[in-house]
């Protein structure tokens, strides 16, 4: 059919060369299709056509001036035989009989034939120049002209459907007889065409696309089957892959694999971009099923998290107060009842001694309960607790231990007998208990061993430590964060090495700069003086040096000086004696006054210190022949390892190694000493930093992010160009992403937090949204967090807020500015909290001011006003209302004492018979449900609160002993017992007649008294201890 038609459009037809081009070329369709416009409207206003049929126009016609006759027309319409005159002017033939319309309307045409002429006249080389032969101004067949670019149109549709080569077309427009020969090719295609049809149609059968295979070109569809006979091992790829998007397809995602299939996505990416389709829209539908992430807002959780902090630093205040509320309330008071009888007139007495003043031991046993209230916290040696404190008469809420590594659990056993709770907080991979320098191998400590004598620093002088013990028995707690070095290498060591790296520790801002970190200084002319100082005076001399150099440098650092020897430490003090007198300005350095002075001390006397920088200096080195002995002092000993833990990680800021030696002078197949295998690392690490800690310690010099968020926000800032490190740190804890300086070396200048696995590992909001922070800006580093659901939401926004905190972090670099995240003071703005604070601080101290004024809590005796009731009743129910109310405002309340209140009723000052019986009648018939009798005193039934009552000077009245409950008795022993401290039995009764207004001791108020008092004692409320009594806690 192709053929067919492409025979009837060429053949017999004279082909121009625009024809040819356009045929040719691939700017055709828009062309054909506005030259195709503007012929239909000519043709459909048929003017040229019109105007032939009707006139027989004369040769001049297309220059006339038609618009002058028309206008002469309309203007001298009467003169038809005028204008009948100038019609036959212009027409060849006269024509006669003609209306005066038809004569207007025929000159209209003929002036928008006119207009038409000069329009073809303007663009005549442009029409020449793309119709040829085919423009013949107003006599050219557009109709012919249409016909040809309607089938060229077709043709070219052809071409793009079937591909027909540009060869082809180039042959159909200059060879006509190709034309005639395609006739005989399609009887030839027709047969052969009929041949293979049953093999087309056992093929079409193979394909799904069939009419993609029917619309391809023969050579594209050899080319395709080819591929298919040569890719038949493959089929099995392909059935696969048939099925699997297949699968797909009844799952819901035809039209992802329809996508897949039209880019030709690369098979390796197809899951990657699957994955990260599916969890946008997961994480877009979690987002909208989720109020709480839903409704995350950056600012909001700021704030939240500015407010958290600042009520977390306000508690410790407002706790330190409370701390001190209770220990002000619990002061005695020095003028009680009591304040010279009990222990606070033994110490004012002891106080106003010139002579003759009790020892420690006696007085502290003379005034076990005092000394608690005043000092609730004793800090004290083992020794000491067991020499001044009595352990029947001190017995503490709670013992600890600190530095427990170093006490002996003979000398902690008298410590822990005195307290309820013991807690021994220790290290074990530090000093054990040791005598190691005044042992009798203190002359030893430098002996000259030879290779073979190692055995001699034996640790057989260690002892056994109370913590050794207390961990085989006790719960064990492990405080893993780090917070004293302000330079995480001072610390990577010894985590590696000896805590297995479960210390949490924080990364520095800084790499290695000097003075930071630890450094190796070698000093290559030092010579160990073996068999005579047993010193390294070369080096001495250099550490002295070192020492002057850190004051002159850093004179408000702290600095220390440790030495593995005892003679290098003398030597070192001999170096900075001689250096000290010729450099006198520097003696204020070594003010022993100060808080933390300079010291020069060895290995088993440093634990407990830390300074800002400490000098390290080995001392041991190659002798005057060169020799090298694998002798390092105690470092040699069992345990060594344990004394250089010590040592190495007493410093904040920079540990300066000193050694005369380097590590491959240590030869490790002389010694089998764990201390000496660990030295010589330790001076690896110094030289070479972590990177020594091959294959222990995992530094990322390659990107390793935790999560695609964290990797998203690295890949940002890298294509922003910034250099960028991912978990920066040498530890557990690492901080997730770090910006560098972009022009100085070693230096971060942000520290970019993500809320990933590192945020929220954090076992408590105060570690997570507080201390990991605080401790970084307490170290250097500016911080800045990114919120995951911002990120997503709005990455764009949030990378210009993360850039903008970039380059403020640059800017501010050495200008000593403190970093605050989000542009917020966490620490000097006080807030409405602040102020509340405040107020609560100020009222807690003005709540102390009258707080010795305490009177036990007694109150004054009130009798019943009885003329609150009004008489105007029936005696028997008068009556049962004031005993009533008597009972109700004085109880308990004696029955006798009852009956005294009510004589006046019966107009007597004396209780006789009649009385007793009336108030007996009243209790027993109208208040039994509302009175108990408990041994002649009438309490009020469910109300047993009992409160001392003393005598009131308005009323001039005290009550006889036997009108004194014993209760009541019990309560006020309690009180002034636990009021006192360590009163005796006697001093108390003295105290207990005062409080009831009586002038002396009789026997029935001894009796009462006494009664009470084996009342408390039996019931454990009270106990005598060597005399002293003393309320037994709840």
């Amino acid at each position: 059919e192709v053929f067919k038609n492409i025979r009837t459009w060429f053949d017999g037809h004279q082909i121009s060369n625009k024809v040819k081009e356009i045929l040719l070329s691939d700017r055709f369709e828009d062309e054909i299709i506005e030259i195709n416009k503007k012929l239909n409207k000519l043709l459909k206003e048929n003017y040229i056509n019109q105007a032939n049929e009707v006139f027989n126009l004369s040769e001049n016609i297309i220059e006339d001036n038609i618009l002058d006759v028309q206008v002469q027309v309309n203007k001298y319409s009467n003169c038809v035989i005028e204008l009948q005159s100038i019609y036959n002017s212009i027409v060849k033939n006269n024509i006669t009989n003609l209306t005066f319309k038809e004569i207007t309307n025929d000159l209209e045409s003929l002036f928008r034939i006119q207009e038409i002429s000069k329009k073809l006249k303007e663009k005549e080389e442009t029409l020449k120049k793309h119709y040829e032969f085919l423009y013949k101004g107003l006599d050219t067949d557009f109709v012919e002209i249409q016909e040809m670019l309607n089938w060229m149109a077709l043709y070219k549709e052809q071409i793009n459907k079937n591909s027909i080569p540009i060869k082809f077309s180039e042959k159909v427009c200059i060879d006509k007889e190709f034309i005639k020969s395609i006739s005989s090719y399609l009887k030839d295609l027709k047969e052969q065409s009929e041949e293979c049809s049953v093999e087309k149609t056992w093929i079409m059968k193979l394909f799904d696309l069939r009419e993609e295979i029917l619309d391809s070109e023969l050579d594209d569809v050899i080319k395709r089957f080819e591929r298919c006979l040569n890719s038949l091992v493959d089929l099995e790829y392909w059935i696969d892959y048939r099925s699997s998007r297949a699968n797909c397809r009844k799952v819901g995602l035809g039209s992802f694999i329809d996508k897949v299939e039209e880019i030709k996505l690369e098979s390796n990416l197809v899951v990657d971009v699957f994955c990260k389709r599916f969890y946008r829209l997961l994480l877009d539908a979690i987002i909208s099923d989720s109020d709480i992430l839903k409704c995350f807002r950056r600012r909001l959780q700021d704030e939240r998290i500015k407010e958290f902090r600042i009520l977390d630093k306000e508690q410790f205040k407002i706790a330190k107060v409370r701390i001190k509320e209770r220990l002000i309330n619990q002061l005695p008071n020095t003028n009680s009842f009591t304040s010279s009888m009990d222990e606070i007139g033994i110490l004012k007495r002891e106080f106003n001694k010139q002579r003759c003043i009790m020892p420690l031991r006696k007085l502290f046993k003379s005034i076990p309960n005092l000394i608690l209230t005043l000092k609730p916290c004793l800090m004290m040696s083992p020794l000491s607790v067991s020499l001044f404190l009595e352990s029947e008469n001190f017995k503490f809420d709670v013992v600890i231990f600190d530095e427990a590594s170093q006490v002996c659990t003979e000398n902690a056993i008298g410590a822990i007998y005195r307290g309820k709770q013991v807690i021994i907080a220790g290290d074990s991979k530090q000093l054990p208990p040791t005598n190691f320098f005044n042992s009798n191998t203190s002359s030893d400590l430098d002996f000259d061993a030879s290779d073979e004598d190692e055995d001699i620093y034996n640790d057989t002088d260690g002892y056994e430590s109370v913590l050794d013990e207390a961990l085989t028995a006790l719960p064990e707690r492990t405080l893993k964060w780090h917070y004293r070095s302000r330079h995480e290498h001072l610390i990577t060591f010894s985590n590696i090495k000896i805590y297995g790296g479960n210390l949490t520790t924080f990364p520095s801002n800084v790499d290695k700069f000097p003075d930071n970190g630890v450094e190796y200084i070698y000093v290559e002319n030092g010579v160990y003086e073996r068999g005579g100082k047993k010193c390294n005076s070369i080096e001495a001399d250099r550490v002295a040096e070192l020492v002057f150099e850190h004051m002159n440098k850093y004179p408000n650092r702290s600095l220390g000086v440790v030495t593995f020897s005892e003679a290098q430490q003398d030597a070192i003090n001999v170096a900075l004696k001689k250096r000290r007198m010729e450099n006198p300005r520097f003696e204020k350095y070594f003010n022993e006054d100060l808080d933390t002075p300079f010291f020069v001390k060895n290995l088993e006397n440093v634990q407990g210190d830390e300074r800002d920088t400490i000098i390290f200096s080995i001392g041991y080195a190659k002798d005057i022949t060169g020799k090298m002995y694998m002798n390092f002092g105690p470092v040699s000993r069992t345990g060594g390892y344990r004394r250089l833990n010590v040592a190495i990680t007493r410093a904040k800021f920079n540990i300066k190694l000193v050694g005369s030696i380097l590590p491959t002078d240590i030869d490790l197949d002389r010694t089998s000493s764990e201390g000496v295998r660990m030295l010589r690392s330790y001076m690896e690490f110094a030289m070479k930093g972590p990177k020594a800690l091959v294959g222990e310690l995992t530094v990322p010099d390659i990107v390793a992010l935790e999560s695609p968020f964290e990797e998203s926000v690295y890949n940002f800032l890298v294509n922003k160009g910034y250099n960028v490190s991912s978990q920066v740190g040498c530890s557990g804890y690492r901080i997730d992403l770090a910006v560098k300086h972009p022009t100085i070396n070693g230096v971060y200048v942000l520290a970019v937090e993500c809320d990933g696995a590192t945020y929220h590992s954090a076992r408590t909001a105060r570690e997570r949204d507080r201390l990991r922070q605080t401790v970084l800006e307490d170290i250097g580093w500016k911080v800045y967090r990114i919120w995951s659901v911002d990120w997503i939401k709005d990455p764009i926004t949030e990378g210009n807020r993360l850039i903008e905190a970039v380059e403020k972090a640059i800017a501010q670099y050495g200008c000593g500015d403190t970093f605050l995240e989000n542009e917020c003071e966490l620490e000097n703005n006080e807030s409405s909290k602040d102020k509340e604070t405040c107020n609560y601080l100020k009222t807690v101290s003005e709540n102390h001011i009258s707080s010795n004024s305490e009177d036990y809590g007694f109150v004054l005796y009130q009798e019943a006003d009885i003329t609150e009731i009004n008489r105007n009743q029936e005696d028997v129910y008068y009556l049962k209302e004031v005993i009533s109310l008597i009972i109700e405002k004085e109880q308990p309340i004696h029955f006798e004492l009852l009956c005294k209140r009510i004589a006046g009723l019966f107009g007597n000052q004396k209780v006789t018979v009649k009385i007793r019986n009336s108030a007996n009648y009243i209790i027993t018939q109208y208040l039994n449900n509302k009175i108990e009798d408990v041994d002649d005193f009438y309490w009020l039934k469910g109300n047993k609160t009992i409160n001392v009552r003393i005598p009131n000077p308005d009323i001039e009245y005290v009550r006889p002993i036997n009108f004194i409950c014993k209760e009541e008795i019990a309560e006020a022993i309690k009180a002034i017992v636990k009021s006192s401290f360590g009163i005796t039995k006697d001093s108390l009764f003295n105290v207990i007649i005062k409080v009831f207004g009586f002038s002396r001791l009789g026997p029935k108020i001894s009796k009462a008294i006494d009664e009470s008092f084996q009342y408390l004692i039996d019931s454990s409320v009270i106990e005598e201890i060597e005399g002293k009594l003393r309320c037994i806690e709840e």
